[in-house]
């Protein structure tokens, strides 16, 4: 489900559909978010949640969300910095 979200939400951004792009990287967001709580410790579910996050703040910068936009990609970042650290 997270991982289809995700395409989706790519495929979306592609066809200019930034609205409902936004949407479905959130629900992958959710979905995600979920899967690293009952799996903390795994780096790939970290790591596909920062790109889902990262993708989240382009689409938001595209539509003109600056402020949401640096903070999704700030949170990205924070996922990320954990995994380069080990």
């Amino acid at each position: 489900m997270a991982i289809a979200g995700k395409d989706l939400g790519s495929l979306l951004h592609q066809e200019g559909r930034l609205e409902e792009s936004q949407k479905a990287h959130l629900q992958s967001l959710e979905a995600l978010k979920a899967h690293v709580a009952s799996s903390p410790g795994s780096p790939d579910l970290q790591e596909e949640l920062g790109s889902v996050q990262c993708q989240l703040g382009v689409v938001l910068a595209k539509r003109g969300q600056a402020k949401a936009a640096e903070q999704a990609c700030t949170q990205a970042l924070g996922l990320f910095q954990p995994l380069v650290a080990d």
